[in-house]
Formats: structure tokens, sequence, C-alpha cells
């Protein structure tokens, strides 16, 4: 690693940025393979993708925000995560129309 930090901050954000771009693409991948995907398949990887979203929302903003120690700080985040948890069901539940 020593390789790497001895570059410049351009040249790193450069290589991070086409890894992760990589990593995307060759995520991505599949779908151009698969013609079609069964119900459980396609129910598993939303549930996946659900959790993944879920947790990284809770321990990058969530938590940090809790944190602070501002007062009632939990009583606006949790209004706004329920608040967000009824907008997705609405559109949902709209979308399906």
């Amino acid at each position: 690693m020593e390789w790497f930090y001895s570059l410049y901050g351009w040249q790193q954000a450069l290589i991070a940025t086409t890894f992760t771009w990589a990593l995307t693409a060759l995520g991505a991948l599949p779908v151009f393979f698969c013609k079609s995907v069964g119900k459980g398949a396609f129910s598993f990887m939303m549930s996946s993708a659900a959790g993944i979203m879920l947790a990284s929302t809770f321990f990058s903003l969530l938590l940090p925000a809790l944190e602070t120690g501002v007062n009632l700080a939990w009583l606006v985040l949790t209004s706004g995560f329920v608040l967000g948890g009824f907008l997705i069901i609405i559109t949902d539940i709209i979308s399906e129309k």
C-alpha cells in the first residue's frame, strides 16, 4: 500500500474511482446474460439490496447523527426514517396501479 500513499491525491482518486467503477460494472454484468429471473431469486436480490442500503444508511448517516448529542436528535431521526418508509410504501402502491 505504500505505493498508493506515495501517489498524488488526484491519482489516488482516479485509481479508487476506476476500481469502484469496475466492481460496479462487474456486478451489473449478469443483467446482460440473464433473460429472466425467478421470483424467489428476485426476492432474494431485492431483500439483500434493501438490507445493505439500510445498514449503510444507519452506520453512515443515522448513527453519527445520534452521536452528535443534540437534544431530541433521536426524535427527528426516527420520524424521518419512518416517514421515508411510508413514502416508499405509498410509491410502491401507486406504481402497481
